[in-house]
């Protein structure tokens, strides 16, 4: 479990260095739109090992028949639309209390790269945000992890683990309140829908498909 886990880590933080090296350039060398898409090929390289690590694993870890049921529908669509709600409704809050006790808005690691007027990074960077980090992303926390954490404690507890984890991992300190929260709403869809990963995956692509409206919006104005 410890290495499926793990494995988003490295790779999300070095991954676009490694794409860079392989192309006979730096990080520093690249466009906007050259590290978009050096995110989107290193997401599907995670998701390929993640993939097999999973396969090979849940043979010595096993969960139930059901541990991965993707079941979209029109009830799993309205739970994921619930899903995102509860997400973007926590971030609103903190973002409120950010303004009240004087914080400052710290923004996601490449949302930088959703801020621009070229058209090619803008669309890298949103394939990487509503399709490729959710479907890993769930694939792991909601879909391995927290169905092996719910072996042993209960629901409240599996899912407060799997999102303090899940906020962890993706290394930024600044934000890892606002990804615990969004981990529990993600993590709570999956377990009030009865299993159900299509919930959580859909709830996390809207959130994120939010935040890149929202960029988007920022630079037209």
């Amino acid at each position: 479990m410890v290495q499926i886990v793990c494995l988003t880590i490295p790779l999300s933080q070095g991954g676009v260095p490694l794409v860079a090296r392989l192309m006979g350039t730096s990080v520093d060398e690249l466009s906007g739109a050259g590290i978009a898409w050096a995110a989107d090929f290193m997401e599907v390289v995670q998701l390929f090992g993640v993939g097999v690590l999973l396969w090979v694993g849940t043979k010595e870890w096993p969960l139930s028949p059901q541990w991965l049921k993707y079941e979209i529908t029109p009830k799993a669509a309205a739970q994921g639309g619930c899903t995102f709600l509860a997400a973007f409704g926590g971030a609103l809050f903190l973002a409120f209390l950010s303004d009240v006790f004087g914080g400052s808005a710290e923004k996601p690691i490449g949302q930088e790269l959703l801020e621009t007027n070229d058209i090619s990074t803008t669309l890298g960077a949103s394939v990487l945000a509503v399709l490729l980090a959710p479907i890993l992303e769930e694939l792991i926390y909601r879909g391995f992890l927290l169905p092996s954490l719910l072996k042993w404690f209960k629901p409240p507890a599996a899912v407060a683990i799997t999102s303090a984890v899940f906020a962890a991992a993706h290394c930024n300190p600044k934000l890892s309140v606002g990804f615990f929260v969004a981990g529990c709403a993600y993590g709570g869809g999956y377990v009030l829908s009865g299993g159900n990963l299509a919930v959580a995956t859909l709830g996390h692509a809207m959130y994120n498909s939010a935040i890149v409206v929202q960029s988007i919006f920022s630079i037209t104005m």
